[in-house]
């Protein structure tokens, strides 16, 4: 049986914090939803947070981001 998949919001940062990327994606779980958000900017951020509705579900600092 498919699981059903979630609505994630990926919300990338540059070095200062401002936002600049968010996007949307249907994934079927967490660690799918994460991978996906790594690879969409690939190295091209310092912060990344991704959320399932209002839940926190992954952030990370890439080294020497504020």
């Amino acid at each position: 049986m498919k699981q059903a998949k979630r609505d994630y919001l990926f919300r990338y940062a540059d070095e200062m914090g401002g936002v600049i990327r968010s996007t949307f994606m249907q994934c079927p779980e967490d660690a799918v939803a994460v991978e996906r958000a790594r690879s969409i900017m690939q190295d091209r951020y310092a912060s990344l947070e991704v959320f399932d509705g209002e839940r926190v579900v992954h952030t990370e600092c890439k080294s020497g981001a504020a």
